[in-house]
């Protein structure tokens, strides 16, 4: 009679065991979930107490990329504390959800573990003052919320000029005088808004001339000659082939990022993919040695604009 207890008990040991699997899903660089083999970030899932914990990884750099906590085996509503890293481990975020919605600080953090941003939520919503810097510890930005979601918010560039300054209704809805400046210091345009709805603007030149001109010539900074331009810079400057014969390695993946200033000049090159000697100190110098960019323009005025590359050994994309 103890052999049929024994075999029930290891059936249901077996049982319990395969249930404590962690489902294991891949996805691709929009996070959306593909086939391995064409995955660049892999997550699994697993029931933590009364919680589902989903832990993402990058998988080339073979580090973490996120600890997210769930109330529902569909990961849909999160909730409990939330980490997310860089690809070179540095922490990028740490705040906390409740039912859904963020409550309490959070904080960002650049690539080089510099404070990025700093915010108070509360049922999802931020609260007072919220606070953001540049990655060399410069406050950018400054946004100062009451409690019926009114805000009055200021960003000013690197240089320690003003870039812009109005009010928002809804916690986000631009309302009002809105004014925005040339890196200069000079009002480049004045807009008026009415529940985020623009009903007025007018431009000025960087000399403060009025500007009859006000169409919209707003836009991101683009190399010359387009995203194929750009890898075939790449190509010309970097002889992937030799390298990869010389060292070789199968597969290289280097991410990079980089401002782009409001003279289309690149600086503040920096890596936040694991290093590979030698590929990213001749990736990084070779952004650093990039030709002038067509420069970002933003509310009649040209902006510095921050770019993210990512390089393999065989191809240049932009993202």
């Amino acid at each position: 009679m103890k052999y049929p207890l024994l075999f029930l008990i290891t059936i249901f040991i077996a049982t319990s065991n395969s249930y404590a699997q962690p489902k294991v899903q891949y996805f691709d660089y929009k996070l959306e979930e593909t086939n391995p083999d064409k995955a660049i970030y892999y997550a699994t899932i697993e029931q933590k107490d009364s919680l589902w914990q989903k832990n993402t990884f990058y998988i080339y750099e073979k580090a973490l990329k996120s600890v997210i906590r769930y109330a529902d085996s569909n990961c849909v509503i999160k909730h409990g504390k939330i980490t997310e890293y860089h690809p070179n481990g540095i922490l990028s975020v740490a705040g906390n959800y409740k039912q859904g919605n963020k409550e309490g600080i959070w904080l960002g953090f650049h690539p080089n573990g510099i404070l990025k941003d700093s915010i108070l939520y509360e049922a999802n919503n931020p609260k007072g003052i919220a606070l953001s810097w540049y990655d060399d510890g410069n406050l950018s930005d400054s946004i100062n919320y009451d409690d019926n979601g009114k805000a009055v918010a200021i960003q000013w560039f690197q240089n320690g000029n003003i870039s812009y300054a109005g009010r928002y209704n809804n916690y986000s809805k631009k309302q009002g005088k809105w004014q925005f400046f040339h890196t200069n210091g000079i009002i480049s345009s004045e807009e008026i808004y009415k529940d985020d709805v623009l009903i007025d603007k007018k431009y000025f030149n960087e000399d403060g001339s009025p500007q009859l001109d006000t169409t919209n010539k707003d836009r991101e900074a683009k190399f010359v000659g387009g995203d194929n331009a750009f890898a075939l810079y790449v190509s010309k400057s970097i002889n992937l082939q030799a390298i990869e014969t010389a060292d070789k390695k199968e597969y290289v993946l280097l991410k990079a990022g980089f401002w782009i200033n409001e003279k289309g000049v690149v600086n503040n090159v920096h890596s936040y993919s694991k290093d590979e000697p030698p590929y990213t100190r001749l990736y990084l110098n070779m952004l650093r040695s990039s030709p002038k960019w067509q420069p970002a323009i933003n509310h009649n005025r040209k902006i510095p604009f921050y770019k993210r590359n990512q390089l393999n050994l065989d191809s240049s994309r932009l993202y």
